[in-house]
């Protein structure tokens, strides 16, 4: 019975420090995905976004005002 309660102890504080880098980017990704990165967020997104961000704001500055 003991050695059934040590392998339960062993397995109890090695697993999470085996897969803690794989659990800590799954629960990233799901995080990205159910709140996706904002402009606002303060996180630089990057070269890829240039042309996008560039778009977004000569969009932004050529809407009509609204009254």
């Amino acid at each position: 019975m003991w050695i059934i309660g040590g392998a339960t102890a062993f397995a109890a504080l090695a697993v999470p420090f085996l897969f803690f880098p794989y659990s800590r980017t799954l629960w990233s990704a799901i995080d990205l995905a159910m709140r996706p990165l904002d402009y606002d967020d303060g996180v630089a997104p990057g070269f890829v976004l240039d042309d996008d961000r560039a778009r977004l704001e000569a969009e932004r500055i050529n809407l009509p005002e609204e009254e």
